[in-house]
């Protein structure tokens, strides 16, 4: 790898480098490596068994595997609108490991380790080893471990879909693939990149767009790249067709895989996954995305990304003025200067960043910067194919990710997947490549190195601190033994409710949760005879009220547990109310309650969990 130019050195001789800029861009590979440790042990223990919802999303990612284990096919047996990869996969451990939330705690630590060192790889790369190190301690100390919401599961330890997580982390290692191709040749990585995506193709869509952008923006600069050996047309060819055979060859086996458990017109729809509904525009998706991606107020949320773009701006101008003109001798000391009255006012705003604001701007930051990295990879990509083409495919995926969330870019929700990417690459560049870019021209690169990172760290603080509160209600322990984690007071009633289910209940009784919450299921290790374990508005479009309501008349489970949710986020806010009225219809005629917990559910805003007996 090209080492990066340092700091506060023109590029026709003159400036002294000074030693806190020299230090900032030696390559320390182990000091670099040891900060990442260290965040991640942090983080890990600070905020360690918080980290799934107990009633939203994420007991499916439990329950749904746990039942391939015993037998189910996904697609037959249970119904479901994402790629195949992720469920299985999660079998497969569970399969090894044992069926508990410890193991797959475990398997998404491995994951996060592995994210990380393939950020810190290619941010390397692109962008030198002070900013990758940046960048991966933005991916632990934002989103690895994050609770922003009160949704607790937007984070990569127990993420409400798998899917997030293994398609962002899949893309990385086709990114780092392209990089392979770009540096050495080798036809293997073209087909390499091309099964990584492949199997990103497996996850969700969105993800599957960003990575397969980025694959392709990147071989087709690291071919360019390769023109000058000759043969251009025929290795654009050849590269072309190896990445398109290998993205092939994972749908392929998916698709042969589950035709042995169902008809081949069913298992091709589980292959296809979102892609069977990603065109849906009927009102209710248009509801929820709209109020995802920021579209449902298109006016309001652009003067408040306007707002978020200018504060920035406001923020890194003074170190930029200080670095224009500050003469080379007084370097340190504005330095020195600019760092103290940065980290005052970090100090005294501590509490005031907007936590689901400031990341608004992060769309433009990357579309500017695309604007100048593709020129300057197109023209230049022969003298460093490897950084070029690395740091172009980081921000085409990066950009792409942000489609979905594109007015309303933050750091929860979604965000902890689809922004994680370009935050880690912004706050990187502002650490690494901008700095020297400013050194290259005179200027006082120092000056600027030291103004971003009090910045960054300050980012970092408050959210850290703002963690730190939500963590202070998380003083509820749910489950048992293996599958016990902390949560706030809704933890008491999932608990309370799957003690009754284990003491009232026979073992291999049945037990069908609405909505939204198969953590009882997976708790109580209780089957649910249906295929449709998710009742919300989202689902009951998918899938049609009616079937639900006919797979009820044929498989009708033992026991109901009615679970308090509000969807307003759907356009529906309670079921049996607002949307469901003719499966709560039936439920109400079928089953006799039997005990509640808390407050009648789906009738106001409180909390409650009512269980009912089917009636013979």
């Amino acid at each position: 790898m090209s080492s990066a130019p340092p700091l506060d050195t023109r590029t026709t001789g003159g400036v002294t480098t000074s030693p806190s800029a020299r230090w900032w861009e030696v390559d320390h590979h182990w000091s670099g490596w040891a900060i990442i440790a260290a965040v991640l042990v942090g983080m890990t223990s600070f905020t360690w068994r918080t980290w799934p919802d107990p009633m939203i999303d994420f007991g499916r990612e439990l329950y749904v595997p746990w039942r391939i284990v015993e037998g189910q096919a996904l697609y037959r047996d249970i119904a479901y609108h994402n790629g195949p990869l992720s469920p299985y996969l999660n079998a497969a451990w569970f399969a090894i490991a044992g069926v508990s939330l410890t193991s797959l705690l475990w398997l998404n630590l491995g994951i996060i380790v592995g994210v990380a060192a393939l950020l810190r790889s290619l941010l390397r790369e692109s962008i030198g080893s002070g900013g990758a190190t940046v960048g991966c301690v933005t991916f632990l100390g934002l989103f690895g471990f994050s609770q922003y919401t009160p949704t607790a599961n937007y984070n990569w330890m127990c993420p409400y879909s798998h899917e997030m997580t293994h398609g962002i982390a899949l893309s990385l290692l086709a990114i780092h693939f392209v990089r392979g191709y770009a540096r050495s040749g080798c036809a293997r990585y073209a087909a390499a990149a091309g099964i990584a995506i492949g199997l990103v193709f497996l996850t969700k869509a969105e993800v599957f767009v960003a990575g397969a952008g980025a694959a392709a923006v990147g071989l087709t600069v690291a071919v360019r790249a390769r023109a000058a050996e000759g043969g251009a047309t025929a290795r654009a060819l050849r590269c072309a067709a190896l990445a398109l055979g290998g993205a092939a060859v994972p749908a392929l086996v998916a698709l042969a895989g589950l035709t042995l458990a169902m008809p081949f017109a069913e298992a091709a729809r589980g292959v296809l996954g979102t892609w069977m509904y990603v065109f849906d525009t009927q009102s209710l998706t248009d509801s929820f995305m709209g109020r995802v991606s920021g579209l449902d107020d298109v006016s309001g949320n652009l003067e408040k990304l306007c707002i978020a773009t200018l504060g920035w701006a406001a923020a890194l101008l003074p170190a930029v003025l200080a670095a224009r003109m500050t003469s080379p001798r007084r370097r340190g000391l504005v330095a020195a200067v600019v760092g103290a009255g940065y980290a005052t006012l970090v100090w005294l705003l501590r509490n005031e960043l907007p936590i689901d604001q400031w990341l608004r701007p992060l769309p433009v930051v990357l579309l500017v910067a695309l604007s100048c990295a593709g020129p300057l990879a197109w023209r230049q990509t022969l003298q460093e194919p490897e950084r070029h083409t690395t740091r172009l495919a980081l921000l085409v995926f990066s950009a792409l990710l942000l489609i979905k969330v594109v007015l309303f870019t933050r750091a929860g929700h979604y965000g902890f997947g689809l922004a994680m990417p370009g935050t880690a690459l912004i706050f990187a560049g502002l650490c690494g490549w901008l700095p020297r870019a400013f050194a290259r021209r005179g200027w006082a690169g120092s000056v600027v190195l030291t103004a971003a990172l009090v910045l960054w760290l300050g980012v970092l603080g408050a959210h850290i601190s703002f963690l730190d509160r939500v963590l202070e209600h998380k003083t509820v322990t749910v489950g048992f033994g293996r599958d016990a984690f902390r949560a706030d007071v809704r933890g008491r009633m999932i608990q309370q409710a799957s003690h009754w289910i284990r003491t009232q209940t026979p073992r291999d009784a049945t037990l069908t949760t609405l909505i939204d919450c198969e953590m009882l299921n997976y708790l109580t290790r209780r089957r649910n005879p249906l295929r449709f374990g998710n009742f919300n508005p989202q689902q009951l479009q998918i899938f049609g009220e009616q079937a639900m309501r006919s797979e009820f008349a044929r498989r009708s489970p033992d026991y109901i547990a009615l679970v308090h949710r509000e969807t307003s986020e759907y356009g529906f806010r309670l079921f049996g109310r607002d949307y469901g009225r003719d499966l709560m219809q039936w439920i109400s005629d079928h089953y006799r309650s039997v005990h509640l917990i808390g407050n009648q559910p789906f009738r106001d805003r409180r909390y409650g969990i009512l269980l009912g007996e089917r009636v013979h």
